[in-house]
């Protein structure tokens, strides 16, 4: 895990329980999301911490195609950024209609999670395109 992947689950975590990684605190009780307790928005710790740890995840991934590839091969995109995405979206997703035909079993070395975090991914990369914070790309 990078050390801002790290930083980012350690804010999420004590937004979260309020306190950092304390086993002391009844989760259920110190459990906060936006400064309300999780179980007064009928959500619960363990809830907030999988959504943390993945969205940690992806955040990794991300980071860490980032600086092997560059923004270019979104940048290029033909004809536009965005329309480029929508098209490597689909493409994934037909991906993930082929696992699923298939059991959910690896394919040619791809596995379902992956390409769901990939999709995740590709949808928080539209995000920072359409808002002009995509490196090299204007708003």
């Amino acid at each position: 895990m990078s050390d801002i992947a790290a930083r980012g689950l350690a804010k999420a975590h004590v937004r979260i329980t309020g306190s950092g990684f304390s086993e002391d605190q009844d989760r259920q009780e110190a459990g906060l999301h936006r400064g309300l307790r999780a179980a007064d928005q009928g959500l619960t710790p363990d809830f907030l911490m999988s959504v943390a740890a993945v969205f940690d995840e992806a955040e990794d991934i991300l980071i860490g195609r980032q600086k092997d590839y560059g923004p270019g091969n979104i940048n290029g995109g033909y004809p536009t950024p965005l329309v480029a995405l929508v098209t490597r979206m689909n493409d994934k997703l037909e991906r993930i209609k082929h696992i699923l035909s298939h059991e959910g079993e690896a394919v040619y070395g791809e596995r379902l999670r992956d390409s769901w975090l990939d999709l995740a991914n590709y949808s928080l990369i539209g995000v920072m395109v359409q808002d002009g914070t995509w490196p090299g790309v204007k708003r």
